[in-house]
């Protein structure tokens, strides 16, 4: 202590912790670990290989169909009626919200033929029945109902040459 009652001024002083160079280059490492992970998943999002919307519609009622006898019948046709409305919004551009009386107006606009449209169209008012009526319907009906799901799925896909490439 001085004369005047004053402490000298001393040389050293404390750094925190935030400001030392360990503090640095630990943050520089996490920034760099960081941009690589995120790097990493943008990469492999574009690697993962797109599944068409047929594709997933045929995977889905191949699905159903192994599925026919575990779950009930108003069950199967809620999802085999949803299946065919979600193909038909991601391949053709219809509302997912329509019922399936609209859905049977909208298959006149699609190219199929009459057989085939009459095939979804008893596909669709099975539908409405075991749905809303509660009609039991046997496993060999559903199943035909599937298989006519099926092949209109197959009939309405585009032609290969207008896919893109992978």
């Amino acid at each position: 202590m001085t004369e005047q009652g004053l402490y000298d001024i001393y040389g050293c002083w404390h750094v925190p912790w935030w400001q030392t160079n360990f503090f640095s280059y630990t943050i520089g490492v996490l920034i760099c670990l960081f941009v690589g992970f995120a790097l990493f998943l943008i990469i492999y999002a574009k690697r993962k290989e797109k599944v068409t919307p047929f594709e997933y519609a045929i995977q889905q009622l191949e699905l159903l169909k192994n599925m026919v006898n575990r779950q009930g019948v108003t069950l199967t046709y809620d999802q085999l009626s949803a299946i065919i409305k979600h193909y038909l919004y991601q391949q053709k551009g219809y509302s997912k919200s329509l019922s399936d009386q609209e859905l049977k107006a909208a298959l006149h606009q699609l190219n199929i033929t009459p057989d085939l449209e009459m095939a979804m169209q008893e596909l669709l008012e099975h539908a409405v029945q075991a749905k809303f009526a509660k009609e039991h319907f046997n496993g060999g009906f559903i199943t035909k109902d599937i298989v006519h799901a099926i092949e209109f799925i197959d009939h309405t896909k585009p032609d290969q040459s207008s896919l893109p490439k992978k």
